[in-house]
């Protein structure tokens, strides 16, 4: 499939637009969605610590993660990528402020769009790759992820993120804001199942290593009251472990190939 430049230059004028606001979701601010971003961040984190040498994130947006991961020492290299340069400034900014000069030194910044960039470093392989935030904007969650096997290492692995349809609530807030997003925005946000990523993981050959859930995904839950939902968050988490509306999976090549 060929990239679709008018989609492209959608999604980036959205990032652009809102990469200030999509960096304050990660501040200890006490609402529901703040808490499922600093949540995903804190698993992420976690999960990264099973791989060391070089880490490529496909989508980095402003950089908290990436730069959690980085701080804790592991990885000699780090490709940071992302179709915004707003947001690309941003990780600027983080880097500077959070990592030390050794570190920083080894990190490179790309814009580029992951469908571009991807046959291009096809040579060059990484220990960990980030695939946070992104698919629900592709709509190409099978060429993605054939993309990024191609990158990894054989005994590497792929943190992949995504807001599950499986969820009621996910359902919902789709049901609502679908045709408003899109008349806004110009494209549609996708939306996968379960075991839709389980098929595209299979088609990609990848296997799901681990999965873990998080986030009561309460629809609208901040519109309403952004402190409540928090309080709701905090309470149902070992609940949202078993059904929660959102998922990281650690995924590894099947060595069929």
């Amino acid at each position: 499939m060929q990239n679709d430049p008018i989609h492209d230059e959608a999604v980036r004028k959205l990032f652009n637009e809102s990469s200030e606001n999509y960096a304050s979701l990660f501040l200890p601010k006490k609402t529901g969605k703040n808490f499922a971003f600093r949540k995903r961040l804190v698993l992420v984190s976690e999960a990264a610590q099973q791989a060391s040498g070089q880490l490529f994130d496909c989508a980095t947006g402003s950089g908290e993660v990436s730069t959690a991961i980085l701080a804790k020492g592991r990885f000699e290299r780090a490709t940071l990528l992302d179709i915004s340069p707003r947001m690309l400034d941003l990780v600027a900014k983080q880097i500077n402020e959070k990592l030390a000069r050794n570190i920083a030194s080894q990190i490179e910044l790309i814009r580029e769009n992951i469908f571009c960039f991807a046959p291009k470093d096809e040579n060059c392989k990484y220990d960990c790759i980030l695939c946070l935030g992104l698919i629900a904007h592709t709509g190409r969650l099978k060429e993605l992820l054939v993309l990024l096997r191609g990158l990894l290492v054989k005994d590497g692995i792929i943190l992949l993120q995504s807001t599950l349809l499986d969820h009621f609530g996910t359902r919902v807030e789709r049901f609502f804001s679908e045709e408003r997003f899109f008349r806004k925005h110009g494209y549609k946000i996708t939306y996968y199942r379960h075991q839709d990523v389980t098929s595209a993981c299979a088609d990609a050959g990848l296997e799901i290593f681990a999965h873990k859930r998080f986030s009561l995904g309460l629809p609208f839950g901040d519109h309403f009251w952004g402190w409540g939902n928090y309080q709701l968050e905090l309470f149902f988490q070992r609940w949202a472990e078993v059904h929660g509306s959102e998922a990281i999976y650690v995924l590894k090549a099947d060595g069929k190939a």
